[in-house]
């Protein structure tokens, strides 16, 4: 029976609560990933996943960091401003001058804000998931398939030992190791 240990990742890359969603999904990128654990120091206090930042984002709260204080009708109106600020982007796309990196910069949209206002522990999975190095791959595959997650921390008591994720057990089962 071939145990986690032998196919995790033991080279982990993590994040910190206070990371901003910008700032994690564009490490994401950078690393061909879909998700980290998030660590306070040496603890785990939750996971993180591209997932969790688009759910985070398409459910967040209608108030900005930047809205809070403002009357009702002051906001109003620099919504209304915001929607004339993005159609105009949108339509001058098609303009063959148009710096399309230049206007992704701009902050008068409200996603990109979203991003940069927002933090990974505001959109984390807390209570993460996990086994032991000394778990079957087996055991640690039917508890992705049981949860519906596709990365399980490999925990020793509290500490952080690797992760297992579904493409690790695909390779195991491609290359002949786990029967």
């Amino acid at each position: 029976m071939m145990k986690v240990a032998e196919i995790m990742t033991k080279s982990v890359l993590t994040v910190e609560p206070e990371t901003t969603l910008r700032d994690a999904a564009e490490l994401f990128s950078a690393k061909h990933i879909s998700g980290a654990p998030v660590c306070r120091g040496e603890k785990v206090v939750g996971v993180i996943s591209m997932g969790d930042i688009i759910d985070f984002t398409t459910t967040a709260p209608e108030e900005s960091v930047g809205d809070a204080g403002r009357e009702p009708d002051d906001q109003r109106l620099e919504e209304e401003e915001e929607d004339a600020d993005a159609a105009s982007y949108y339509m001058n796309l098609a303009d063959d001058s148009a710096d399309v990196d230049d206007r992704m910069q701009e902050p008068a949209f409200a996603e990109r804000r979203l991003y940069d206002e927002h933090v990974v522990e505001e959109a984390m999975s807390t209570n993460p998931i996990g086994v032991s190095p000394n778990d079957s791959v087996v055991d640690a595959a039917k508890v992705m398939q049981r949860r519906g997650i596709h990365r399980v921390l490999v925990l020793e008591g509290e500490t952080l030992k690797g992760i297992v994720t579904t493409m690790d057990v695909a390779r195991a089962l491609a290359d002949g190791s786990l029967r």
